[in-house]
């Protein structure tokens, strides 16, 4: 028997998929300002040798204090070229999430623009499988010449539980 649920959304016929895009569109409106406001911060860092000379000598004893007590553990203290790569590396980083968020966002707005689009008939079968042909064509009316159509089917009672849960069956 075929059920005729009427014309609606795709987004209708897929609240699952509904739902997930508005996962994702929380996901982003989090992650994109998150990330844009670290690129902020690190672009604003500048490593920096220009001192007065009166605080160059005070760091230049304290450097040379610290160096002794570094050579006697073995430890190295970063250069500016050190630190110039590493902010160079979480810039980096951060601007590829960035760009990964960005694309899941526009990704996002696409398929909610697809789930937008009405006019979608929905039909559900239940019953055996060599009357579905018959009772389509009974269905669409004897004013359809052509269609498009989507048939999903399945013979397991798991799987049709999984798409009642993705698809309106009712």
């Amino acid at each position: 028997m075929i059920t005729d649920l009427g014309s609606m959304t795709l987004g209708a016929a897929l609240p699952a998929a509904v739902s997930a895009t508005a996962a994702i569109d929380v996901a982003c409106d989090i992650a994109a300002p998150n990330v844009s406001a670290q690129l902020d911060a690190l672009a604003s860092f500048t490593p920096t040798a220009s001192l007065t000379l009166a605080a160059q000598l005070e760091l230049a004893q304290a450097i040379v204090s610290n160096i002794q007590e570094a050579i006697t553990l073995g430890i190295e203290p970063p250069s500016l070229d050190a630190q110039v790569a590493a902010a160079a590396a979480v810039i980096a980083q951060l601007q590829g999430m960035l760009e990964a968020v960005q694309a899941q966002a526009a990704l996002g707005l696409a398929l909610e623009a697809q789930l937008a689009v009405g006019g979608v008939r929905l039909l559900a079968f239940s019953g055996a499988q060599d009357t579905l042909g018959g009772e389509l064509a009974t269905a669409l009316g004897p004013d359809t010449t052509s269609a498009h159509a989507l048939v999903l089917v399945t013979t397991s009672g798991p799987a049709w539980a999984a798409m009642q849960e993705v698809f309106t069956t009712s």
